[in-house]
């Protein structure tokens, strides 16, 4: 095993900073333990990006976020992470980003730490950007011949467009309520109206059982489930979500089923899929979905059962639909790929894929590698090895063109 000098990545402009700061805090030490050396770097809600103090740090502590001016780091596109005022260059061999959520998972980190020509832990622009976007991602999985749970998608602005306090309705919404032409000039007639279709178009095409969600976000923050809907019930919720989300995205609400879960491991140039592993809620699916605190309670915490207690060739087909999906999306580094799975119907749902996947004590990720034959350090060296090896690929690229015209 070789010891590296990792620049660890954390928090951010994201609900789930507490998250991505439990998932830093269980990584440092677990890359401590291995030998390796970490600079803790710490992003605050408003985007800057600070060195935090390690060297008290017990074994048992928590990684903080301090922001304070002495420790603000400067970033600098084709060079690299610098101290001020000293513009110093921090010696790091990768970065290693656990930055949960919008701005960490979505895409945009990962851009710019290729921008700034640091090797990283994980997957790329593209595959981290569709990968967070859980409409997108259904329609790759579709395209691979992957069953996805029934949706529709809507625009956080069509609740004021609803409930008659706006006049501009998402397309998303038109192609749904379609014959907008006879309402142009009449507002209030025209939410009424859309709000009636759209109402009908879903108990239609989802029945009357839905999940509304945010289309970018994770850790089931923002997650309404409705047994049953009507306006009232529905706007409320609409307007919930949409908080947290530009698109907002509308699920049926699938029953009587149990969510499993493949890790993806980068491995050598080829990814290898753990078996599934089935989540066992101790809080119990009130909504047949797995809340914020049954994900993160430190009482509570849903488990694995690794591996899958369903029939084996239920298992192949989830793993082989892992492998798929994420051969389609270019995946490097390390994924989780959820489904659904319904034993009295062995009917299987594609759910989503997390190309950042949690690192804490309960995260789900660790066990199921874990249970694949892995311990941290053979899991933190391939994925060490997997991030320079994409780097020195990247490099490797021709970007000039001398061409006389």
């Amino acid at each position: 095993m070789n010891t590296r000098k990792v620049g660890l990545l954390y928090g951010g402009k994201s609900v789930e900073q507490a998250i991505s700061i439990r998932s830093a805090t269980n990584l440092y030490h677990q890359m401590i333990e291995a030998g390796h050396q970490v600079l803790a770097i710490g992003i605050a809600g408003d985007g800057q990006w600070y060195l935090q103090e390690t060297s008290d740090l017990q074994e048992s502590d928590q990684l903080s976020l301090c922001v304070k001016a002495e420790n603000r780091l400067l970033l600098l596109p084709g060079i690299g992470i610098c101290t001020q005022p000293e513009m110093a260059k921090l010696d790091l061999d990768l970065c290693f980003p656990i930055t949960h959520g919008n701005y960490g998972e979505d895409g945009r980190l990962q851009g710019l730490l290729e921008i700034l020509e640091l090797p990283y832990v994980g997957c790329g622009p593209l595959s981290s950007a569709i990968g967070m976007h859980k409409e997108l991602a259904k329609q790759q999985a579709k395209c691979c011949g992957i069953p996805v749970v029934p949706s529709t998608s809507l625009s956080n602005t069509d609740y004021d467009y609803l409930i008659g306090t706006s006049s501009n309705a998402s397309p998303m919404l038109l192609r749904i309520v379609s014959n907008e032409s006879e309402m142009q000039n009449r507002p209030l007639l025209r939410s009424r109206t859309a709000l009636s279709r759209l109402m009908s178009h879903l108990q239609d095409t989802l029945g009357s059982s839905i999940l509304i969600k945010p289309n970018t976000g994770g850790s089931s923050v923002g997650v309404v489930a409705l047994k049953q809907y009507n306006d009232t019930s529905f706007l409320e919720a609409l307007k919930e979500v949409g908080r947290f989300s530009e698109t907002i995205l509308i699920e049926l609400l699938v029953t009587d089923m149990v969510e499993v879960e493949c890790a993806v491991l980068q491995k050598d140039g080829s990814l290898e899929v753990t078996k599934p592993g089935m989540v066992v809620d101790p809080l119990g699916k009130d909504y047949s979905f797995l809340s914020y605190g049954s994900k993160y309670s430190d009482n509570h915490s849903a488990y694995m059962d690794i591996p899958a207690p369903i029939p084996l060739e239920c298992s192949k087909t989830i793993r082989q639909y892992s492998r798929n999906l994420c051969e389609a999306l270019d995946v490097r580094g390390l994924a989780r790929v959820d489904f659904f799975f319904r034993p009295d119907t062995r009917t299987i749902f594609f759910n989503e894929i997390n190309t950042l996947p949690g690192m804490t004590a309960q995260s789900h990720y660790p066990r199921l590698i874990e249970a694949a034959g892995y311990s941290w350090p053979e899991l933190l060296d391939t994925l060490f090895n997997a991030a320079i090896d994409e780097h020195r690929k990247r490099k490797q690229l021709v970007y000039e063109f001398d061409r006389r015209i």
